[in-house]
């Protein structure tokens, strides 16, 4: 009798092709190893952000506007501390890691919330260059940290 496949599931594709690594997902012993690639890439993704609310910082000092310089600074230290719990956020529990199936709804689920996380940050990084950036910046960083959490519960088996 023919052992069936796992049928790979369409986020996990849409994520490889984003991450390099990812895709080894796919296979058991490399889940948790991905998962890490898959946080270090999205966290790398926030350098370009925080560099541009830097450079407006920079601008803003040169332009005389000190009152903009505070709400800034907080911006970059909210960047680089999404970036550092994106880096240090958990793996999970081992049975999350070792089931044998991919098409199991709380791994959907993760891999939903992972695509998420990827796209608001790739979002991010395209706005950074418009004028309109350090307006909107503070929704997307807390749209951002809600998903993180969202991330963590589900992988502590709370959600």
């Amino acid at each position: 009798m023919r052992e069936q496949v796992p049928k790979p599931v369409p986020i996990i594709e849409k994520l490889a092709k984003y991450i390099p690594g990812y895709g080894g997902y796919l296979e058991r012993g490399t889940r948790r190893t991905a998962d890490q690639a898959l946080r270090e890439a999205i966290a790398g993704q926030l350098s370009g952000p925080k560099a541009a609310v830097e450079r407006l910082i920079r601008d803003r000092t040169k332009a005389g506007d000190l009152d903009a310089i505070d709400p800034l600074d907080r911006t970059a230290r909210r960047l680089e501390s999404l970036a550092q719990s994106l880096r240090a956020a958990g793996s999970g529990i081992d049975a999350f890691y070792g089931a044998g199936r991919l098409d199991d709804p709380k791994a959907d689920t993760l891999h939903t919330l992972d695509l998420a996380l990827f796209e608001r940050v790739d979002e991010l990084k395209t706005m950074a260059g418009v004028a309109e950036f350090d307006g909107k910046i503070d929704k997307y960083l807390g749209d951002l940290e809600a998903k993180l959490a969202e991330r963590g519960l589900l992988l502590q088996g709370i959600r």
